[in-house]
This record gives structure tokens, C-alpha cells and sequence, in this order.
């Protein structure tokens, strides 16, 4: 029966992913019941993380009340995994998997990619971006933030709301966030693409 569950498991699976990457999704993946060691994955520019971690997001929103926040450290790391990932999954015909993309809300409209500015809150002056309320967070199943903005959604009281909807089952973020700054509270997936790429996750 394992070997049957682990082979239905797998053809779910982008074809693409090598045997490492995809252990990798499986332990990423693993519900939270589960007591799992700490994850590290470290690689070389070009080795496929974003794209392991961007397939993880895909298979979790599979599972019921399932939430992912993704948090890197620059917009263009962030707007990478709308462009190249979510939009494309979501234009597959995958509308539960629409992501919020959160930007700064000074910033101008006109300098961010198109195919991004579909997933914003932008202004009334369609200028500038706003911040998001409590009410558009727990309207998506993925938000898709900085280190910078992600400190807003810590003010937005989401810990009640998350237990009562059924929270992410992992968090992705940089190493730099501290686990008191995890919006959920939950199991905390970081993720580094600066150098060497990392992804750990911690109880």
C-alpha cells in the first residue's frame, strides 16, 4: 500500500524534479502532526530551489484550508515565484491558488511588471500600491511578501484567524526573520536566495 500511495504521490509531481527535489517536496510537504528533524537544503545558483519550493507551494494548496506565505529578501526574488510560477498555474485554471502580492505602498505602480501588478491592492489614484487589511489576507490562500512588508501583516492580529480557518501547513521566509515575526505561528519554512539558497524548517 506504501509503495502504491508513494507512486500516486509522485505522478502528481512536475516531471521536471529530480529524486533530491522531490524528497524534498515530500518533507515540506508532510502534514504538521507529523514530528519532522530541521530541513536544510543548500545549492549553487541555478539548481532548481526556487523552482523545488515553488512546486512545494503547489502541492500544498492541494490540501484543504491549506495557506502558504512566501517571504524573500528582495521584490525581485518575490515577483519571481508570480511570473514565473503562480500566474501560470493560475491562468492553468487553479483560481484557488491566486496569490496577494504585497508591495510598499509608496511605491509607483508603473515600475512593477505587469503580469505582477495583477496581484496587488493598488490605489485609488492607481499610482501607488495600499497595504493589505486583515479581510484581503484571509482572502488568499498565498501572499507573496519582503522582510520590509512582511512587519505589516504582524499588526494585522491574523494568529485567531489563522487557527480558525485551518492555517498553512509551512511558511516560507528568509533566514533573517525571527520565528516571533511568523504570521501564523506556525512551522517555519526559511528560504535565502542570495547565495548559496537555503530552506529550513523549525518547530
Amino acid at each position: 500500500m506504501e509503495d502504491v500511495w508513494t507512486q500516486q504521490w509522485d505522478e502528481q509531481l512536475d516531471p521536471r524534479l529530480n529524486a533530491k527535489q522531490k524528497e524534498a517536496i515530500l518533507a515540506i510537504t508532510t502534514p504538521v502532526s507529523i514530528s519532522l528533524p530541521p530541513i536544510l537544503i543548500i545549492g549553487p545558483y541555478g539548481t532548481g530551489k526556487t523552482f523545488t519550493l515553488a512546486q512545494a507551494v503547489k502541492h500544498i494548496l492541494r490540501q484543504d484550508h491549506s495557506r502558504v506565505l512566501i517571504c524573500t529578501h528582495s521584490n525581485s526574488a518575490a515577483d519571481l515565484y508570480i511570473k514565473d510560477y503562480l500566474h501560470p498555474y493560475v491562468e492553468a485554471g487553479n483560481p484557488h491558488a491566486r496569490p496577494l502580492r504585497v508591495y510598499f505602498r509608496n511605491r509607483w505602480v508603473k515600475t512593477v511588471h505587469p503580469v505582477v501588478q495583477q496581484y496587488c491592492l493598488i490605489s485609488s489614484t492607481h499610482v501607488t500600491f495600499q497595504m493589505p487589511t486583515r479581510e484581503d489576507i484571509l482572502r488568499h490562500r498565498v501572499v507573496v511578501v519582503t522582510l520590509s512588508t512582511s512587519q505589516y501583516l504582524c499588526q494585522l492580529d491574523l494568529e485567531p484567524a489563522a487557527e480558525e480557518e485551518g492555517g498553512s501547513p509551512w511558511t516560507a521566509a528568509s533566514p533573517r526573520t525571527t520565528p516571533s515575526a511568523g504570521v501564523w505561528s506556525l512551522p517555519l519554512v526559511c528560504l535565502d536566495l542570495e547565495k548559496d539558497g537555503r530552506l529550513k524548517r523549525e518547530s
